[in-house]
């Protein structure tokens, strides 16, 4: 009863995370402001009130252990629920609204869910974070992730990802608001390994979570063809939808791996700016047509050298004379 009430009146009643916001109100500013900017995203101070108060909010929840509302699923998506409790199955996810919670509820929901991770930097926080989601009956891993994923996989459970974080280096990318963004290889390692179904799942303000397949092994000879593109494309419409409750914003998502120096008009079909190309040909078409503008420069150069006789050999005094 103490607990309920003190939800209620701390993080029910919006003080402390009005409070909080406002002290964290500097709090990764210029990667915020940055990020947004890539986006298309509008950028002022009411809307960093929004995301640090969301955030706050949120994150006050999950210690707390409550969302405060009922999560519920749209009838629609009961078969999709019901896949991922009784098959193998991979769940991609993002730093959306309150990840947390959304799979302590799949968990109660009798999904059999795994979930990989990358550990925090900090010991503390890592064992902090470690024990709360214990206390919520989640199931983690840090070490071995692929290995412990296809285990999962092939018995016969749902293995849970976060997708939007930064990949350095990873040969695989897609296009996320303009972007060619690479994305980390493990779910391409998963369904080469075991044929599953993908879905995508997110918690929207209010508590409905909303499920949407994203590859179907059973529709197409081949389903995880454009994984990574059609994460994107849901992910991006669901950002822009709720700006504020991406924390992705606040994160390096877009360091290093810029293509283009601010917003743009993104499509809603491709996620891919207009009169832009992101694959890899273009790009190398695009080198091949430098090292061919830098030949022609260097033949007109030698062209006009000859017309002016810079350069030339001069002629033998003897051989002018005879």
């Amino acid at each position: 009863m103490l607990k309920k009430y003190l939800y209620k009146l701390y993080i029910g009643g919006l003080t402390l995370p009005w409070i909080l916001s406002l002290i964290i109100i500097s709090w990764k500013r210029d990667k915020l402001r940055i990020n947004t900017a890539l986006c298309g995203l509008p950028y002022s101070f009411a809307f960093r009130i929004r995301f640090y108060h969301a955030a706050v909010t949120d994150l006050l929840k999950f210690l707390h252990g409550r969302y405060g509302e009922a999560i519920v699923s749209r009838s629609r998506d009961a078969a999709k629920l019901q896949a991922l409790r009784t098959g193998p199955s991979l769940y991609l996810t993002a730093h959306f609204h309150n990840w947390e919670l959304m799979g302590a509820w799949m968990t109660r929901e009798g999904i059999p869910l795994l979930s990989g991770a990358q550990p925090m930097a900090n010991p503390l926080s890592q064992a902090l974070l470690l024990w709360f989601r214990r206390r919520l009956g989640m199931r983690v891993v840090f070490k071995a992730v692929p290995r412990n994923a296809v285990r999962h996989l092939k018995a016969g459970s749902c293995f849970a990802l976060l997708w939007d974080q930064r990949a350095v280096g990873s040969p695989i990318s897609a296009p996320l608001f303009g972007h060619n963004l690479p994305v980390d290889p493990i779910p391409h390692f998963l369904v080469s390994h075991v044929t599953v179904p993908v879905f995508f799942g997110a918690l929207l303000p209010g508590g409905q979570l909303r499920l949407i397949q994203i590859a179907n092994p059973n529709r197409a000879s081949d389903p995880y063809r454009h994984l990574a593109r059609r994460y994107h494309r849901v992910l991006e419409l669901l950002v822009r939808a709720h700006p504020n409750l991406w924390y992705g914003l606040a994160h390096g998502r877009f360091q290093n791996h810029v293509e283009s120096k601010g917003p743009t008009h993104v499509s809603r079909e491709t996620s891919v700016p207009s009169g832009v190309m992101v694959s890899r040909e273009t790009k190398e078409r695009r080198v091949v047509g430098l090292s061919e503008a830098k030949d022609e420069a260097e033949e007109d150069v030698a062209r006009s050298r000859r017309a002016s006789g810079v350069g030339r050999r001069a002629k033998n005094p003897k051989e002018s004379t005879t």
